[in-house]
């Protein structure tokens, strides 16, 4: 008898150790966890209630056929409906002490689709600065989407490292204001970007919480035209064209508040692959009568940040995304380019600049 209850509570330890709600376990899991705990509360705790309030030998016969009888049953119930084994991530490791299968199956209970698009507005304040030469600043505002995919366990796109891709793409535009020491001043000029970007990532849940780690490529692009213009100091302007490759790479953290709410953050960090600026120097001619050929300088350092915060009320239309956020570049002189400037042959580079945005985001999550 002793030797099958401690055969039963040895293989059935492992089964009691993965805790989770009986409503979401299968029924002979169901069975193996409630008959290890009758057999620890019989084994243990009726023996030293039975110690130290019945007297000797009494009741000792009658109590060890109960529970001998009670184990045998689970032990049959176990062999005859044996639990299916649970696979665990081709990785080795497992994401915060839970299976694979059942960090998906948190994610689904957070809200958390195969499919979805979000689609919104910006608006957000701007800022690029020479330092010592020039800076433009302005209010930009633009539309922004998100298509998102988390391929299932039999997916092709699905791996130990990869369970998530994004697609994401963003068009803003404004009037900014131009000032320099040297040239003057000249305000509302037109400014449009547009940023193209795809990643790759593995996403980890534990319960209400979410993790994603991810990495990708992307391109940006920034038109500031201010060609046929004059400053108040006489001075011509022209058309930059700013060309970003990128490769970024950040986390996503969020918590599900409760069954309406949840809040994230994101933090990223941007390497500058390849930067092409083209001066439209050519656009000049109309106003010196000479001829000049349109500038290309290559930046090959360089890198950028971006962080926001991340609001979501969720409903069984769509969800409500809404959050601050701020985007930031760095990037070191350009090279060294020869180019024609009023009929001259002459050398110049993209100085030292830093770009700021900072805003909020709205938008709807399909």
């Amino acid at each position: 008898m002793w030797f099958r209850q401690i055969l039963f509570i040895v293989r059935g330890s492992k089964y009691f150790f993965n805790i989770r709600p009986l409503t979401k376990m299968s029924l002979p899991h169901k069975i193996c966890n409630l008959a290890v705990l009758a057999g620890f509360f019989a084994t243990v705790c009726v023996p030293a209630f039975a110690r130290e309030h019945a007297p000797a030998g009494e009741q000792q016969p009658a109590r060890l056929k109960i529970i001998d009888a009670a184990l045998a049953q689970a032990e049959v119930e176990f062999f005859e409906h044996p639990p299916a084994p649970e696979v665990h991530s081709s990785s080795g490791g497992n994401t915060f002490g839970l299976t694979e299968a059942q960090s998906r199956e948190n994610i689904i209970d957070a809200a958390l689709k195969k499919h979805s698009l979000e689609a919104g507005v910006e608006l957000f304040y701007y800022r690029y600065e020479e330092p010592d030469l020039m800076k433009t600043m302005g209010i930009m505002q633009g539309i922004y989407t998100h298509y998102t995919y988390r391929p299932s366990f039999d997916d092709l796109l699905y791996t130990g490292l990869m369970n998530l891709y994004k697609i994401e793409a963003r068009y803003s535009r404004g009037d900014v204001d131009y000032t320099s020491e040297g040239s003057g001043s000249d305000d509302n000029i037109p400014d449009w970007s547009v940023e193209l970007r795809g990643i790759l990532g593995k996403e980890y849940a534990d319960g209400p919480f979410r993790t994603v780690l991810y990495a990708g490529g992307a391109y940006r692009y920034l038109n500031d035209n201010s060609s046929g213009r004059l400053t108040d100091l006489g001075y011509y302007g022209y058309q930059r064209e700013s060309n970003y490759y990128y490769l970024p790479a950040g986390f996503e953290f969020s918590n599900q508040i409760n069954d309406t709410w949840s809040v994230g953050i994101t933090g990223e960090y941007d390497w500058l692959v390849y930067g092409l600026q083209i001066s439209h120097l050519s656009d000049g001619d109309q106003f010196t009568g000479m001829r000049s050929e349109d500038a290309e300088n290559e930046q090959d350092h360089g890198y950028g940040l971006r962080a926001s915060i991340q609001l979501v009320r969720q409903s069984d239309i769509a969800d409500l995304v809404f959050g601050p956020f701020v985007r930031f570049w760095n990037i070191e002189d350009s090279e060294i380019s020869t180019t024609l400037l009023e009929g001259s042959i002459t050398q110049g580079l993209e100085p030292e600049n830093n770009t700021i945005e900072a805003g909020l985001k709205v938008g709807l999550r399909f």
